[in-house]
């Protein structure tokens, strides 16, 4: 019987007496005492070592690791979710942060959304990039817009809106980030979870 640590890659604990058949293992909540139930009726209990804690996370990892959360590369995505992990008090409010972001009113998105559809060409391309710029929080709005528009060049626009706020790399981080929050399970983990359920689905 062996335990793992996945964020690390290495071992951390072995018994090599544990020969009964084992049917069932569990953990108790602290983490520390693993109980297994054999065939033969018997539940053996140990005590197991703790991992060690890394560093805390520094502010200068903060945006490389919300950039990772997002990678194609699963090492690079697990790293960076289990770094998060070992981190609860820096990790919750870099995510409430970032997963979060100040509602956008809609009388702020509408003028742009507007002029998507200018005659002119300037104007069509710096609203495209003002939009892209307030991120998901516009995408109630944009998706409304969308719903109602005619105008060709515009509802192209739109289209392409709101698909890059839906991108994969976007449910990438946005399950990973998931994930990180429920692993933490701590009230603040769980509230912005909660938090996390009312905004629209990328």
């Amino acid at each position: 019987m062996r335990i793992w640590d996945l964020a690390a890659g290495r071992e951390v604990w072995r018994k090599p007496d544990a020969v009964r058949s084992v049917l069932s293992l569990a953990f108790a909540p602290d983490g520390r005492t693993l109980a297994a139930a054999c065939d033969d009726t018997t539940i053996l209990v140990w005590l197991v070592p703790q991992v060690e804690k890394g560093q805390p996370i520094a502010v200068s990892e903060r945006d490389s690791l919300w950039a990772d959360l997002a990678s194609e590369d699963p090492p690079k995505g697990h790293a960076a979710l289990w770094r998060l992990i070992d981190d609860p008090a820096t990790a919750v409010p870099i995510l409430r942060d970032r997963l979060l972001p100040a509602p956008t009113a809609a009388e702020k998105v509408q003028p742009l959304v507007r002029d998507l559809a200018s005659d002119d060409f300037k104007t069509r391309e710096a609203a495209e990039r003002r939009l892209r710029g307030l991120g998901r929080e516009a995408l109630p709005t944009l998706r409304a817009a969308l719903k109602n528009e005619q105008r060709p060049e515009a509802k192209r626009r739109l289209e392409t809106l709101v698909t890059a706020f839906g991108s994969a790399d976007e449910r990438r981080r946005n399950a990973r980030a998931t994930a990180v929050l429920e692993r933490i399970g701590n009230s603040e983990a769980r509230h912005l979870l909660e938090k996390l359920t009312s905004l629209p689905l990328p």
